[in-house]
């Protein structure tokens, strides 16, 4: 007998794979390691050519052999050599070549720095000379120079915008003293300059002026430092001195203050005068 019921066919769902997704992580990170040694290989170029983006005291040498490369520097320094650069200082201005102070850079050593930069094994490179092409590299060669020639137009600058500072002092006026304040100097900056006249000629620019470092020169005495020599100055002359001939003897005269004025001239012989009213003894 029918009930009139139907049934319904039971389906089955399948679970995923265990593992499966751990799979894909792999595999996916394979292929990104693969691309990125691909690149890296792409990249590694030749070892004799320099990496695209490397300059040289701001000279393009990528792509180029290291011959190449180092015989295009040595034009370019060749052919600013005898020109001058101008440096200022204190507003005066100077000039100087590279051939006059035997200022020589060493384009083949900057070469050299260069090609490591960007130099390794296999796919290192690639890497490194993507990084260059990049964020670019600049190589500033090192330097050589004619130290005593250096010197001697440092000098020379000195001696031009050197203004010593001067010192705070007393000066008679009258039957008083006064006090001439201090004043500050101005000198160069002998081994920074040294520096900056060196670096300037090694470069291939000639065009810019090169500023020279100038630095306060502090005075020793200030005005403060003479307010006590001052007052000793104004209590000095203010009353006579009674002065002994000899130690002991009873004899004795007068220093009138106008003699005292005029004697005191200067803060050694304010030392020398004693107190109004006490007796001293004559050398």
């Amino acid at each position: 007998m029918s009930s009139g019921a139907t049934s319904v066919p039971r389906t089955t769902r399948r679970r995923p794979a265990a593992g499966l997704p751990g799979r894909r992580a792999v595999l996916a990170t394979a292929v990104v390691v693969l691309l990125a040694v691909a690149v890296a290989v792409l990249y590694a170029g030749s070892e004799t050519r320099l990496a695209d983006g490397t300059t040289v005291a701001g000279v393009d040498v990528g792509g180029l052999e290291r011959t190449a490369a180092t015989a295009l520097l040595l034009e370019r320094g060749n052919a600013v050599e005898h020109t001058p650069v101008t440096f200022v200082a204190a507003g005066k201005e100077f000039q100087f070549t590279a051939s006059q102070l035997g200022v020589k850079p060493h384009w083949a050593a900057a070469v050299a720095a260069a090609v490591r930069a960007a130099d390794g094994l296999g796919p290192v490179r690639g890497v490194r000379r993507l990084r260059t092409r990049l964020l670019g590299v600049d190589i500033e060669p090192a330097t050589s120079a004619y130290p005593s020639a250096v010197r001697v137009a440092v000098a020379r600058i000195a001696h031009a915008v050197d203004r010593p500072a001067v010192d705070a002092r007393l000066r008679r006026r009258g039957r008083t003293a006064v006090v001439v304040p201090e004043r500050a100097g101005a000198t160069l900056d002998r081994s920074a300059a040294s520096v900056a006249v060196v670096a300037a000629l090694a470069s291939l620019d000639r065009g810019t002026p090169v500023t020279l470092p100038i630095v306060r020169a502090e005075p020793k005495a200030t005005a403060a430092d003479l307010a006590d020599a001052q007052r000793a100055f104004r209590v000095a002359t203010s009353a006579p001195v009674t002065t002994l001939t000899t130690p002991g003897s009873a004899s004795a005269f007068d220093v009138s203050i106008p003699t005292m004025r005029a004697c005191a001239c200067g803060l050694r012989t304010i030392a020398a005068w004693a107190i109004p009213g006490r007796a001293m003894s004559s050398m």
